[in-house]
């Protein structure tokens, strides 16, 4: 077997680390389960990566970072606020339906910032970011026409990532019939509606 490069072992390294941290736990990961799920030893992951919480923190950031981009780029995409708004709801529905792993690490990474302070750092910044881009959405809407100008997009902001955090809780605990991605999704339309002045059904 060939042996990979410094980068696409590392890149190995955080796909497995993301499985085995959504399955354990950042508290009942441990570095050798991760070490053998990529066909390695324990020593060669610290090569990589100083500690599991770094490991951890460097999978969760990779994750976001890959979601920002998509977000940013669908909504740059997009027309008018609303359909920013609209568009980016859809996709965050899809990514949270039936991901249970995403959702578990997602719940893992809350639970370890009440007593790891980079990854309290980390998760805050997540949460700032969520809501930040939220309110934006809602704000270009109010803007350019396409929602009510007199809306509070805090307000509005909060609501919006409430349920999607309800979402990721009950997809990570298994209750995915608690609120299936149809029933939030006629949330969101009728939420965007009301936010645009139309009739709400």
């Amino acid at each position: 077997m060939a042996r990979l490069k410094k980068a696409e072992r590392r890149e190995q390294i955080i796909e497995n680390a993301v499985r085995v941290f959504a399955e354990r736990g950042l508290a009942g990961a441990r570095t050798r389960e991760i070490a053998e799920a990529c066909g390695i030893n324990e020593a060669l992951l610290y090569k990589h990566f100083r500690g599991k919480n770094e490991l951890y923190r460097e999978a969760m950031s990779r994750i976001y970072s890959s979601l920002v981009q998509k977000w940013t780029e669908t909504a740059e995409a997009a027309p008018d606020g609303r359909t920013a708004l609209t568009d980016f709801l859809n996709m965050q529905v899809s990514n949270i339906s039936g991901n249970a792993a995403y959702c578990a690490n997602m719940i893992h990474g809350l639970a370890a910032a009440t007593s790891d302070p980079e990854m309290n750092e980390l998760v805050q910044r997540w949460l700032r970011a969520q809501n930040d881009f939220v309110q934006a959405l809602i704000e270009r809407g109010s803007a350019d026409g396409s929602l009510r100008p007199d809306l509070n997009a805090e307000q509005f902001s909060f609501a919006i990532r409430g349920m999607a955090w309800t979402m990721v809780s009950a997809t990570a605990i298994g209750m995915d019939n608690f609120l299936e991605p149809e029933a939030a999704m006629t949330f969101y339309t009728g939420l965007i509606k009301y936010l645009a002045g139309d009739p709400v059904d």
